[in-house]
């Protein structure tokens, strides 16, 4: 890029490291605006909902709504003051790189965020810099992949995992199996804030918690989410080039020499990049398998495969080092400044030969060569898809709210309301029965959503019986503020019944969609014109468009298969109370067998199985129409009765009359109830006073109204299979016209389209929900999002763009975050999810505050430390027999344990790679599986048993061990996972490896407060925790809960004698607890008295609340 000129983007220069230096643009209201801590608060729900004020302090000193952005428009925020911040950004590869392309001729690169710590000053030019950044579309995402310095990316990051060693692995990263880098200093662990909640919580960090605009919106997110899929792409390739080296690894994925020659339409063309096209393969075909290529694989093209296993090695800089002084010294002319081109697939190939690949322009007239190595590095359609949705998201209807110039906090009914009880009846909720302060809190919750109008008395009924307070205001938010438009924000914590509560919801949402598509039925049925004459079919048909459309997306398929298992297992109950089963479609495979049924491709199967016998398909088809013309004429006649109802009497008619039709000749009578007579004569008007009822209000005019009703809904039905015939027909057309394959893709999509239309919930991931037949579906009322605090904010992004103008958010910002790959991405907040950010702002949360799956000894360090107290446990729970018999027998045997148990253990921790693993713990658990199988006649391994870990290696090593001992079927008696892979499950026994055992130097992977949360809140029954109590009370939270152990009695020292390969533990059953610390006589201050830290009186009372 040429100098900065009064037109252009901003000047970046080169630091000392050899990184480039960028100036950042950030909107005034960046500046100006307060940021908030990014500290997470575990808020209450809405009844319990504190003010203004304490909510700001409690939910990180949130700025106050006088300082948050309104709404403006795009010219007002040019005439505001911006500001810059200087940015060191990693060079893209080893040579001076390619900036990150955007429309407009912009450089992306220029707009990067600065990391903490970043000086700020005004630039007089920042409004002029901002409209430079005014519009990206999605083809930048091609322009910044196909400009990208893959191997010197490459060639980087394999040379500094080797020089450090602290990269993660691929696995890790992609949150499969858990383990990865570490912070080894232990400085960085015993200072560490206890307020800390978001991972890029140290320092401020640019992406602020509201937006001026949606320019400014797009200027910080957009390079973001290019960085981090280039840096996604990278860490699979680094992860899965060994395998690609040799044997079914190099057939199936290796790289192949092929000529090239570009496309000749592109030759000439003005176009950024240019086609190019494989003439023929050169690899022997005995040492290559030939592959298929779908649109938006991700390609490279290099002149020689060495370049490839040099950057894979961190080699390939010294080569272009040592080429540049060759060149010098023999006075050569200038190679090219890249060993690759990145290219992308725009259309499907089944094979290698003839593939057409898209590359930079500038480049190939540089690199290209006719003959080259072509290596197919993967396709990451995820990420253009969440790009894709960040550059339409100014036609989301719910923008205003993603900026935060709008705000969902309307004052629920709060505790006041409770106690001085509800004038509104709910409606058969034992009304007759003096109401205790919860049934009346309930019943104001039912009334504000409509009671049993709204939702019927049934369902009224089974949702008060069934929900506890939090649970039910939740479910009232998402259904009041349906109509109203926004967030709602659902927060629940470990147990506390999330995913019972969100198809409760959507059982709700459901409901009123349902009531408003019949009053839409009904009102098409009291409308004449609307079913008479040319616009009735229109108007038929356009009334199926008010069925309920609901969109529910999660971060990961078990996720997805979760809910639908649940609303499967569950169904919904209606506004009678009786059971049902909606209509539903998944998008995807899924994990689980269960969701077969309503699998999306499943669904398309079976029509395009059913699509092969033309003359069956027309009869049935002419049948299908005859129906829809009977159907159309019984409207039409039932609605002219109806309008000679209305027009034969113009006023009321007294108590006593009833207006009715003769079926046969259709001509209006009138009944004297009181007089047991019928007339043709016209009754009089009513007296002054007395009752009188309008013709609409007649018996049989409502029956007349029922009736169309059913016809209309059936005419829909018929007119939906129609619809489904019509393509069948063209699936068998094509088959027996030889058209077939030409013809399938578009028939599928047509297919998938009309399923998707006619299906009232349909489910996806987040990764897949910009599906191009789901963006082409009609939209959604409503999107839920569930787990959503483990999805980036632009994943959020691409569900909330099919849908209208309400979301729900449900998660828990205490568990884990989102898994990203670029390691600035917890510097610049892009880890964050959409929840967290809009709750750290100041929007309403609201809070599931009732546990049922943990014992109340294992729960109370995570309910005071993570969820401030603010968390209850439930009635069963705190029942005596909780647990039992397993807990009684566990009790018996082991005297020493409880239900949270620390083990402590004197040993040492073993580095492989970027991961750790402790062959000490493992024997250890495997000796305590086996002690409590054995101690409890059996009990424990009926039970659910898990042993966790936060370290993939570890994770490894225990499948190892248990396998080594219990042969190859352990896994029916005990499951071992990474934390990571296992939130969202529970277990009646965990047994938690901490693995950490390297003394003061710090316990890295394990300090994730969020991921600690997590593991303890995994067990029902016993929480049996296996560490070296030294090591990891560097930590201020793990020193926490070894002192909280310590204090009841819950931690067991064991020792051990044998080596790596033999280890002898004693029998468990003999060991007795450590006995609680003396505590002091006087209160101290923090300091150290007797080699020991005392803590002050009032940090050991318990009721300290970090947040995460």
């Amino acid at each position: 890029m040429g100098d900065d000129d009064d037109d252009g983007p901003p000047r970046s220069s080169t630091d000392r490291g050899g990184r480039v230096v960028v100036d950042v643009v950030v909107g005034a209201a960046s500046s100006s605006r307060p940021v908030a801590s990014s500290s997470s608060s575990a808020t209450t729900g809405r009844q319990k909902r504190p003010t203004a004020t304490s909510r700001r302090a409690f939910a990180g000193a949130a700025p106050p709504a006088s300082s948050r952005p309104s709404s403006r428009s795009d010219a007002a925020t040019d005439e505001t003051t911006a500001t810059t911040a200087r940015t060191v950004v990693a060079a893209a590869g080893s040579s001076a790189g390619v900036g990150v392309g955007v429309g407009g001729g912009g450089s992306l690169s220029s707009i990067l965020l600065s990391n903490a710590g970043t000086a700020r000053f005004l630039r007089p030019d920042a409004p002029r810099l901002l409209r430079h950044y005014d519009r990206i579309v999605p083809k930048d995402y091609w322009k910044n992949m196909t400009s990208w310095n893959f191997l010197g990316d490459l060639n980087d990051r394999m040379t500094t995992t080797t020089t450090t060693t602290r990269t993660t692995t691929t696995k890790a990263a992609r949150g499969v199996d858990g383990g990865g880098d570490d912070d080894d200093g232990a400085g960085a662990d015993a200072k560490r804030p206890r307020t800390s909640s978001s991972s890029s919580s140290s320092g401020s960090s640019p992406l602020p918690d509201a937006f001026g605009s949606y320019r400014e919106y797009c200027a910080l997110w957009a390079p973001l989410c290019l960085e981090e899929a280039r840096a996604q792409l990278l860490s699979e390739v680094a992860g899965d080039l060994p395998h690609w080296q040799g044997g079914a690894g190099r057939l199936d994925r290796g790289p192949v020499r092929v000529t090239l020659e570009p496309m000749r339409r592109d030759v000439h063309s003005s176009s950024d990049c240019v086609g190019v096209r494989v003439k023929d393969v050169l690899t022997p075909s005995s040492d290559y398998k030939d592959r298929s290529f779908v649109a938006n694989d991700i390609v490279l093209l290099t002149r020689e495969e060495s370049y490839v296993w040099e950057a894979s090695r961190g080699t390939l800089l010294q080569r272009k080092q040592q080429q540049q002084r060759q060149q010098q010294q023999q006075g050569q002319s200038r190679q090219p400044t890249r060993y690759g081109i990145v290219g992308y697939i725009e259309y499907s190939h089944r094979s290698i030969e003839g593939l057409i690949v898209q590359v930079s322009r500038e480049l190939w007239s540089d690199v290209g060569t006719s003959e080259m190595v072509l290596l197919k590095l993967g396709c990451n359609i995820t990420s253009l898809r969440e790009f894709t949705a960040l550059c339409r998201m100014d036609s989301i209807p719910l923008l205003d709210y993603i900026l935060g110039s709008k705000m969902s906090s309307r004052a629920p009914a709060g505790p006041t309301k409770f106690e001085r009880g509800s004038e509104i009846d709910a409606g058969g909720l034992d009304s007759n029965d003096p109401p205790s302060d919860e049934k009346r809190a309930k019943r104001d919750i039912l009334s504000m959503m409509g009671g049993p109008s709204a939702l019927g008395k049934g369902f009224a009924e089974y949702a008060s019986r069934k929900f506890n307070l939090s649970q039910l205001g939740a479910i009232s938010a998402s259904a009041m503020e349906y109509g109203e438009g926004g967030f709602t924000l659902i927060k629940g914590p470990p147990g506390t019944g999330k995913t019972t509560t969100l198809c409760a919801l959507l059982n709700a949402l459901h409901i009123r969609q349902m009531n408003q598509y019949f009053h839409e039925v009904r009102k098409l049925a009291e409308s004449l014109d609307a079913v008479v004459g040319k616009r009735a079919s229109l108007s038929l048909s356009g009334a199926a468009k008010k069925r309920p459309r609901i969109l529910v997306c999660a971060p990961s398929n078990a996720a997805v298969d979760n809910v639908i298992m649940k609303i499967m297992e569950d169904g919904f109950v209606d506004g009678s109370g009786r059971r049902y089963n909606p209509s539903m479609a998944r998008i995807g495979r899924g994990q689980s067998e269960s969701v077969k049924d309503v699998c999306l491709e499943e669904k398309v199967e079976s029509y395009i199985s059913n699509s092969m016998d033309l003359t069956q398909l027309e009869n049935s088809m002419e049948g299908h129409k005859a129906e829809c013309r009977r159907i159309h004429s019984d409207i039409t006649r039932l609605r002219q009765r109806m309008h000679a109802m209305k027009k034969a009497v113009g006023y009321p008619l007294a108590k006593e009359w009833e207006i009715r039709v003769d079926e046969d000749t259709a001509r209006v009578y009138y009944v004297n109830h009181k007089d047991k007579t019928t007339t043709f004569e016209v009754p009089p008007p009513p007296e002054p006073g007395q009752r009188h009822f309008p013709p609409e209000s007649m018996p049989e005019y409502k029956e007349f109204v029922s009736r169309v009703v059913k016809l209309v809904e059936r005419y829909n039905n018929i007119s939906t299979e129609l619809e489904r015939l019509n393509l069948c027909r063209d699936v068998s057309t094509a088959v027996h016209g030889g058209t077939y394959c030409h013809s399938m893709n578009t028939i599928r999509q047509q297919v998938e389209m009309h399923i998707l239309d006619d299906t009232h919930i349909v489910t996806t991931t987040l990764g897949t929900a910009g599906n191009r037949s789901l963006e082409a579906a009609n939209k959604f009322e409503v999107v839920v999002v569930d787990e959503a605090a483990q999805s980036v904010e632009p994943s959020t992004l691409a569900g909330l763009q099919l849908g209208s103008k309400h979301a729900i958010l449900v998660g828990d910002p205490q568990q884990l975050p989102a898994t990203i790959f670029n390691v600035s991405g917890r510097t610049t907040k892009y880890d964050r999810s959409l929840f967290q950010r809009l709750e750290e702002a100041g929007h309403d949360v609201h809070l599931l505050d009732t546990q049922y799956r943990m014992h109340p000894v294992i729960s109370d360090f995570p309910r005071r430390i993570f969820y401030s107290g603010l968390l209850l446990d439930g009635p069963n729970v705190k029942h005596p027999d909780y647990g039992n018999p397993l807990k009684r027998s566990v009790f018996r045997k082991f005297q020493a344990f409880k239900s949270f148990t620390v083990l402590d253990l004197e040993s040492t921790e073993e580095r492989g790679g970027t991961s750790l693993s402790n062959t000490t713990e493992a024997h250890l658990a495997l000796h305590l599986f086996d002690s409590l199988r054995r101690g409890t006649d059996g009990q424990s391994a009926s039970s659910r048993v898990a042993v966790i870990t936060p370290y993939a290696q570890q994770a490894s090593l225990l499948r190892r061990t248990f396998s080594n001992s219990l042969g190859a079927g352990y896994e029916r008696f005990v499951e071992i996972s990474s934390v990571d892979a296992f939130q969202g499950r529970e277990a009646n026994i965990v047994i938690f490896s901490c693995v950490r055992a390297a003394g003061s130097k710090g316990i890295g992977f394990l300090s994730d407060v969020r991921r600690m949360n997590v593991a303890l809140t995994r067990s029902k029954h016993f929480l049996f925790i296996i560490a070296n109590t030294k090591s990891i009370m560097v930590n201020p939270y793990w020193r926490d809960l070894v002192k909280h152990a310590r204090e009841t009695e819950a931690v067991i020292q064991v020792p051990y004698s044998g080596s790596r390969h033999s280890y002898s533990f004693p029998d468990l059953a003999t060991l007795k607890a450590m006995p609680p610390p003396l505590k002091p006589m006087f209160p101290f201050s923090n300091k150290k008295q007797r080699g020991r830290e005392l803590l002050t009186e009032e940090s050991n009372t318990g009721n300290r609340g970090y947040h995460l």
